[in-house]
């Protein structure tokens, strides 16, 4: 009976060593994890003072990200091609002016990088105008005069947060007039029916995007006829306001 007590005594103490061997093997184990989260890494070395260790990149990354407003993503699309059709009404100036009426302009425009300050545009336009009948009552005469451009500007626009976004562009275009009628279009004493000439066009508008890849525009337009005293036309300029509808992408 003695004897086996002491059998029990004898294998507790051996099996003490072990155990503790044990223990501090999973000890150290737990002590030599690592964490790392958000660029910081914290290794317990089982000393007093765990070894830090911090990547700025990372951390300085979070820290914009949670702090520095990023842009606004409504309204800042970051496409850079736009296509619009729009419809509006026009007019011309000085003799022009006096021989024909405020008619109807139609259009079609393309622009591209208009997200940033500088962007470009191109567009094709038509204008109907019908002859004053006060000044013309020969009832030979055309029925209308259409214009027909083409131009292109660079485009200056005002970036910001809101989803509207002043412009303002200028360029340079190409212009035909000609009649829509069995006859020629007789406008004072000159008589004429397929007039071209070169044409300077500005424009000071807005532009809304109140959601992604669609938008819409208001826009003022003037064009200046920049050699119609070589041709057969009487001297003025075009103007236009119209409303536009589009699509970004």
């Amino acid at each position: 009976m003695v004897r086996n007590i002491f059998a029990v005594l004898a294998a507790v103490v051996l099996a003490a060593p072990l155990t503790a061997g044990v223990a501090a093997a999973q000890t150290t184990e737990q002590d030599d994890t690592v964490f790392d989260r958000g660029g910081v890494r914290v290794e317990d070395t089982g000393g007093d003072v765990p070894n830090i260790q911090v990547d700025e990149d990372v951390v300085r990354s979070d820290i914009e990200e949670t702090l520095v407003p990023q842009p606004e993503t409504r309204g800042r699309i970051a496409d850079n091609v736009t296509i619009e059709i729009g419809a509006g009404a026009n007019g011309y100036t000085h003799d022009l002016g006096d021989q024909l009426e405020a008619g109807f302009t139609g259009n079609v425009r393309g622009g591209f990088n208009n997200d940033n300050v500088i962007g470009l545009e191109a567009g094709l336009i038509s204008l109907i105008n019908a002859p004053d009948e006060d000044i013309n009552n020969d009832p030979d005469i055309a029925d209308y005069a259409m214009g027909s451009m083409a131009e292109i500007a660079l485009r200056a626009n005002w970036i910001n947060r809101s989803i509207a976004r002043p412009f303002v562009s200028g360029g340079v275009g190409f212009a035909n007039v000609s009649t829509i009628g069995e006859e020629e279009l007789e406008i004072g004493r000159q008589v004429y029916d397929d007039t071209s000439t070169m044409h300077i066009p500005v424009s000071l508008g807005v532009q809304v995007y109140p959601v992604e890849n669609f938008t819409f525009s208001g826009r003022a337009d003037y064009r200046f006829l920049t050699n119609v005293a070589d041709n057969d036309l009487p001297s003025g300029n075009t103007w236009s306001f119209s409303v536009n509808l589009g699509t970004t992408f």
